[in-house]
């Protein structure tokens, strides 16, 4: 059985950066573990800019829709 791919939300983005952040707030974490860690959160960051950015199209799109019902 193949395992289909889980869709990415704004909160499962989230969650994903305060997890890399706690773990790079540890004293114990290397600097080349930091560094990759720092990399994942600027990813993670990129996809959850890109996904707002669609959310506020898709905003956008409804109210102008709602909009011009009312007019």
């Amino acid at each position: 059985m193949t395992k289909k791919p889980t869709k990415k939300t704004i909160k499962s983005l989230l969650e994903s950066l305060e997890i890399l952040v706690k773990d790079v707030d540890n004293i114990d974490t290397s600097l080349e573990d930091t560094l990759t860690k720092y990399e994942q959160t600027i990813a993670i960051s990129k996809e959850l800019l890109t996904l707002l950015n669609t959310q506020k199209e898709t905003y956008t799109v409804l109210k102008q829709k709602h909009d011009d019902l009312l007019s």
